[in-house]
Order: structure tokens, then sequence, then C-alpha cells
């Protein structure tokens, strides 16, 4: 491991956000979730020029082939919150209409469930119209 942050676990995600925009509760409850193990640390030594010395980046990993990842990478991720059996993660996606198009940036959000009990339940909460769950930073 080359960071002493970095901790993998195996967690349930949830994408909330599509090309940067805001997924609507029924959206997000109703897509389907990927299982992986989630991998968060710095960037690696060779990439650091252009992510930055301390740019983390968060992967979420094939638990089969720990060396594919199942969605695109949060580069310059950052832990939102931490509650209700999970563990928010906000960062950029770094998208590629061709080989060699410039990357378009779009924000991502994943809620991560690594406590099944209390997770899934902070997702039932979202569907109850009109209730604020936390999701977002700015329903504190």
């Amino acid at each position: 491991m080359d960071s002493p942050y970095a901790y993998p676990v195996f967690c349930v995600v949830y994408l909330l956000r599509f090309r940067g925009t805001w997924l609507g509760r029924s959206q997000v409850v109703e897509a389907n979730p990927f299982r992986g193990i989630l991998d968060f640390r710095r960037v690696a030594p060779e990439a650091r020029h252009r992510f930055g010395a301390q740019a983390m980046v968060a992967r979420l990993l094939d638990p089969r082939r720990l060396e594919h990842s199942l969605t695109h990478d949060l580069h310059w991720a950052k832990v939102v919150q931490i509650k209700e059996g999970g563990v928010m993660i906000e960062g950029t996606e770094l998208l590629f209409k061709g080989a060699k198009s410039a990357a378009i940036r779009c924000v991502q959000t994943w809620w991560c469930i690594v406590d099944r009990e209390e997770g899934f339940a902070a997702l039932d909460r979202m569907r109850a119209p009109g209730v604020t769950t936390g999701f977002h930073p700015n329903d504190d």
C-alpha cells in the first residue's frame, strides 16, 4: 500500500450524480448499485505531476479481478460525510469521448454502504417525499 490512508473495504456504491447533475431520489434508489472493493488512496507516484502530490483517488474494484474498476475512478476525491452506515465520497470523473480527446471533467458523488442495515435504511428514507435525508451536504 502506497499511503497510510489506503484501506480497501467491500461496499455497495450508489452513484448520486450523472455527468455532474444530481439524480432524483427515485433514480438513485431504483438504480442498480455497484458492489465491489472501495480503494481510497493517494494518486500513484507516476501520475502525481498531473493530479498533484497530495491528490486522492477513489476506485471501486471488481472483487474477482482487482485490476479492473467497476466504474469511473474519482480523482481529487474527498470524504464528505461518514454517517448512517455509509461514506459519502465526492470527486471528479474524467470522461473521454475518444482516444485522442481531452477529458471531460464531471463532479460525481458516491454513497458507499459499508453497514448493510443502516445504509439501506438511509436509502429507504430517501423514498419519502419531502424528507431531507442528509445525503446532500446542504440538507444538514
